[in-house]
C-alpha cells in the first residue's frame, strides 16, 4: 500500500497525546498511525511494528476508533490477500483535512 514515512508532529498533538491514558500497545499503534504520512490498513501497523498476528493490533485499532482517537476513512484491497480491509488515519488529521 504505502511507503513508510515520517513527518515532525505538532506541538499541539504530542502535548495531547501526552495526556490520553493508554495501554504500552493501544500507545504504540496510535504512534504508528501519528508516524504515518498515509492511512493504514491493520495489516500495514501489525508489519510495522513487527508482529506477525492481526490480533496483536487488531482489537487495540478498534478501541481507538471506538475512543474517537483513528477514524475509519474507506477501504482498501489488502495486497497480502485480496480482500478489502479497512484503512485508518488519526482523527486529528481528519478533522484538518475537512472543508
Amino acid at each position: 500500500m504505502t511507503a513508510h514515512a515520517s513527518h515532525a508532529m505538532h506541538a499541539n498533538s504530542l502535548s495531547a497525546f501526552g495526556q490520553i491514558n493508554l495501554a504500552e500497545r493501544e500507545a504504540l499503534v496510535l504512534s504508528c498511525f501519528l508516524l504515518s504520512a498515509a492511512p493504514l490498513s491493520d495489516r500495514e501497523v501489525m508489519q510495522r511494528l513487527g508482529f506477525t498476528e492481526g490480533n496483536h493490533v487488531r482489537p487495540r485499532i478498534s478501541g481507538l476508533v471506538a475512543r474517537g482517537l483513528l477514524c475509519e476513512i474507506g477501504n482498501a484491497k489488502d495486497a497480502d490477500t485480496g480482500r478489502t480491509v479497512r484503512v485508518c488515519i488519526p482523527t486529528s488529521v481528519a478533522r484538518r483535512a475537512a472543508p
